[in-house]
């Protein structure tokens, strides 16, 4: 999940680096959505493709998938505010 570490660090970075800006509630929520859309698809795409490649069961069930995507977003939340107290 580098790449949604990457993407809350862009987003913390862009964010910070104006100073005068008006909040869009549009794009918040778009973003928002989007990041909960694609953290979900990633999740249930990796999991999904690695017992179809490995040939095994993990063992998960969809709850303890929707549990992981829940945890990620989290440590997204996490990451944008440690960027923006960086800056």
């Amino acid at each position: 999940m580098i790449f949604e570490a990457i993407v809350f660090t862009t987003i913390g970075l862009s964010l910070s680096s104006f100073f005068h800006f008006d909040w869009s509630i549009g794009l918040s929520f778009g973003l928002f959505v989007d990041v909960l859309i694609f953290r979900f698809a990633g999740v249930f795409l990796i999991i999904f493709l690695s017992e179809l490649i490995m040939r095994r069961k993990f063992g998960l069930s969809v709850k303890d998938l929707i549990f992981i995507s829940y945890a990620g977003q989290i440590r997204g939340a996490v990451v944008l505010g440690l960027v923006l107290k960086l800056s």
